[in-house]
């Protein structure tokens, strides 16, 4: 249970900073002196294929597409999933790993995602599923970070190119000195 407070609490800090950060230095699509890129994407599952392998599930071949070209590619995705809690509350924990490819470079690196149905299954979903992917080819030394949130059927996707230097980094530990 600790592991999962931990985990939730990591998400939600990093989401927050996020939030915090692309609200004040990002108001456009466009790069700004600092280098950062907010954009907003779409991904299609057309054409791609999924399944499960011993338990870990696969996806290959999905289509995003985002305003910033740079996020855009075919994505391939690997993930393993729990559920657990009160009955009325319908909990999943999803931990992911992605490569996001296209002409110019790819970005690899991992995900979660936290979701709750009130009601149990069939309620509506609430959820939140911040990615950090790092670049390489002609995204050597930038990051990406992307958010997907849930509302009953409202979903928002965003994310922002950064350096990887601007990424802060979490503390070794939460004890002073």
């Amino acid at each position: 249970m600790t592991t999962r407070l931990s985990t939730l609490s990591w998400l939600l800090a990093t989401v927050l900073t996020i939030t915090a950060v692309v609200s004040v230095n990002a108001q456009s699509e466009e790069p700004t002196a600092e280098g950062w890129s907010y954009f907003t994407w779409t991904l299609s599952e057309e054409g791609a294929s999924a399944y499960n392998d011993g338990g870990t599930w696969r996806a290959s071949g999905q289509t995003l597409e985002a305003t910033d070209p740079r996020a855009s590619g075919v994505l391939d995705t690997a993930w393993n999933a729990t559920g657990g809690g009160p009955d009325d509350r319908g909990l999943s924990l999803w931990e992911y790993r992605f490569e996001l490819t296209n002409e110019d470079g790819s970005w690899t690196g991992s995900g979660s995602t936290v979701a709750s149905a009130e009601g149990g299954e069939d309620g509506p979903e609430t959820s939140i599923e911040p990615w950090r992917l790092r670049g390489t080819g002609a995204y050597e030394g930038l990051s990406l970070i992307m958010v997907t949130t849930n509302r009953d059927s409202d979903q928002e996707r965003w994310g922002v190119i950064v350096p990887s230097a601007d990424v802060p980094q979490a503390p070794d530990s939460v004890s002073a000195g």
